[in-house]
């Protein structure tokens, strides 16, 4: 058997409630295990945090582009729009955003 194991950038040695996510599979190696880890981790977290915004209408906001979220404690942070909905009705120009949370590198 050949274990490898990932952790997410934010990963606290300290914190004592770990949520942790369990893979099985068949690898050669140890280095071909830790990045099957990595890559799992990475796609399990990639959905983790997302938001969905009404806004004032803004035409710049399109899929695709990055966004910084501040003012919401633990959700601060730069997220990628996902998906942009741009409406004109008689409450006005809104704009619906949603955001997912960018990865670190």
């Amino acid at each position: 058997m050949v274990e490898g194991t990932a952790k997410s950038e934010d990963y606290d040695e300290e914190a004592k409630n770990h949520k942790q996510l369990e893979i099985t599979a068949k690898t050669a190696s140890p280095g071909e295990a830790k990045a099957l880890a990595e890559n799992h981790l990475r796609m399990h977290n990639k959905f983790a945090r997302t938001a969905s915004f009404t806004l004032p209408g803004d035409p710049l906001l399109l899929a695709g582009q990055t966004v910084r979220v501040a003012g919401w404690a633990s959700f601060d942070g730069k997220y990628l729009v996902s998906r942009a909905v741009h409406t004109l009705g008689t409450g006005g120009y809104t704009t619906d955003v949603e955001l997912q949370k960018v990865l670190g590198v």
